[in-house]
């Protein structure tokens, strides 16, 4: 759980006089907990209380590797799960309720509260929250920007399907390295999202994960060629010439590492 976010949510509930907040959004309950779940049709809760006293409600089916750090009520498809929130909120007076939680469970839960207890629209106390990106949301939000726009000038526009892997890989390699696919991909004249998701997949399977390793990768194949006389035969072979496309990329070791950080040292001091 995000506490700092969390906290940021109930300082926005508190202004508004509400005491519980029921959140059902799957992007906001990952926002607030990290923990990214799809219900589709089933009812899962996020239930936030000024007390610190916060309820998740789940499924017995949805899927948990990780410690929310908070109460978990788990129902069958069997049970009745909006009775489960609406015992959870006897005690409640003013409940905020998020825009997007389907009426089938809300009613459900209103029916069975307690006569004192008012629902309001609440998913403006998440939403304030989620306007002010940190910083470290900037940063990825621009890091993305800079994947779509090599996207968009090398392969083509960004579909939903683009745009999610573009996210996802925006999160585990470089620009740089994004972009030397790209390369590699117009080069061999197939420069399309799967044949470029391809090249990253070989990459990241062999634990190439960062432009560096790519780089010594390459920077030790053109030593190897030329000390063998192959890459002399071929003036105007890159790296990837006459390999078969299929070719697993692995990641250089620590020694090979340091012994090509060795070599650009001493490049730069004969300059």
């Amino acid at each position: 759980m995000n506490q700092a976010r969390v906290n940021k949510v109930l300082d926005e509930m508190s202004e508004r006089g509400m005491d519980h907040l029921i959140i059902s959004d799957p992007s906001s309950i990952d926002y607030l907990t990290g923990y990214n779940n799809h219900p589709g049709e089933r009812m899962f809760v996020l239930l936030l209380s000024l007390d610190g006293n916060h309820t998740m409600f789940l499924n017995k089916l949805f899927y948990l590797d990780q410690d929310l750090q908070m109460n978990l009520v788990w129902y069958a498809d069997t049970e009745d799960g909006p009775a489960l929130v609406a015992d959870a909120l006897k005690d409640a007076n003013v409940v905020g309720v998020d825009k997007n939680w389907e009426a089938r469970f809300l009613m459900r839960v209103m029916e069975l509260s307690n006569d004192e207890c008012c629902f309001e629209l609440g998913s403006i106390c998440v939403d304030h929250v989620r306007m002010i990106k940190e910083e470290k949301e900037k940063e990825a939000f621009n890091n993305v920007g800079m994947f779509k726009k090599l996207y968009e000038q090398n392969i083509g526009l960004v579909n939903g399907v683009a745009a999610e892997w573009l996210i996802d890989i925006s999160e585990t390699i470089d620009c740089e390295m994004f972009k030397r696919a790209i390369e590699i991909a117009t080069d061999r004249g197939k420069c399309n999202k799967g044949y470029v998701a391809g090249i990253i997949k070989q990459w990241l399977d062999n634990n190439i994960r960062s432009y560096e390793d790519l780089k010594a990768y390459e920077i030790g194949v053109k030593n190897r060629r030329e000390e063998s006389g192959e890459y002399s035969q071929y003036k105007y072979a890159n790296t990837y010439e006459r390999e078969d496309e299929d070719i697993i990329y692995r990641a250089p070791s620590k020694e090979q590492l340091e012994e090509i950080r060795n070599l650009i040292e001493e490049s730069r001091y004969r300059r």
